[in-house]
């Protein structure tokens, strides 16, 4: 029986061809294997290029060899197929595979952003625990596995986040704010803050999870409002060059609205 879950399985699947015939031809309710053949091979599918055909040869016991063909299909392969057999199944099918998609697309960019607040984060005002730090980034690393490969220009960032994350550096002490760079100052008009400087602005103290998940909140948030995502600035954070998003005192309400989901307020 075909589903949403398998239909995620077959799009995490690594392999250039994962789906078999065998499953696939029951899937689509055909009547026997042979109808399904004959409707596969007719459909104009490429071999090499939507699917792979591997011919076993295995002798026989009373002698001489038999031959058995396996099929494996493209997950474009079989979902075309699906709906060139013109059956409520195989519409069924190719929903399955636009949702899965989409599902699969919104987790890696969840990962990628969340990697993104960890690998650039300022400073924490309290480091967590090692076993916290321990499990946050076994959480990071379950959720990179569980959606398999990940875009190469975001592999760096998901293994820096990881790294930082699971072996953290040393503990701070002295706590440096961000410095704009000279070429990004900002008017003396207008203050703009991290999602950090203003929870401490509020009066709140936040853990490292706590500021990762206000940082998400509130940029989600801006997107929604803005359509865009929120400034990246330039910035040298403990002695390293990385980026923060910063808001505008004109968007406070949404930064504080995140800070008090972040904190359960």
């Amino acid at each position: 029986m075909f589903t949403k879950e398998t239909a995620i399985t077959l799009v995490k699947s690594a392999d250039e061809f994962p789906v078999n015939f065998e499953d696939a031809w029951q899937w689509l309710e055909y009547s026997t294997k042979g109808n399904a053949k004959v409707s596969f091979m007719g459909s104009g599918f490429i071999q090499g290029t939507d699917y792979q055909l591997m011919v076993n040869h295995k002798l026989r016991p009373q002698g001489g060899y038999s031959n058995r063909e396996d099929i494996y299909l493209t997950n474009d392969c079989f979902v075309h197929w699906a709906m060139m057999s013109g059956t409520p199944k195989g519409k069924e099918i190719r929903v399955y595979f636009i949702e899965a998609e989409k599902e699969l697309k919104q987790l890696k960019q969840d990962i990628i952003e969340q990697a993104q607040v960890i690998e650039q984060h300022e400073e924490p005002m309290q480091l967590p625990s090692e076993l916290e730090l321990l499990k946050e980034g076994l959480k990071l690393m379950e959720m990179v596995n569980s959606i398999g490969c990940i875009d190469a220009d975001n592999k760096r960032v998901l293994v820096s986040a990881i790294t930082n994350v699971v072996k953290p550096k040393e503990v701070v002490v002295e706590v440096k704010k961000p410095t704009l760079l000279p070429t990004q100052t900002q008017p003396q008009n207008i203050i703009r803050r991290t999602v950090r400087d203003r929870a401490v602005d509020l009066g709140y103290t936040l853990s490292h999870s706590q500021n990762i998940s206000a940082g998400l909140y509130a940029s989600k948030a801006y997107m929604v409002k803005y359509g865009v995502r929120p400034a990246d600035v330039r910035a040298m954070i403990n002695n390293r060059l990385g980026f923060v998003k910063v808001y505008d005192p004109k968007d406070f309400d949404i930064v504080d609205a995140a800070i008090k989901q972040a904190i359960n307020i």
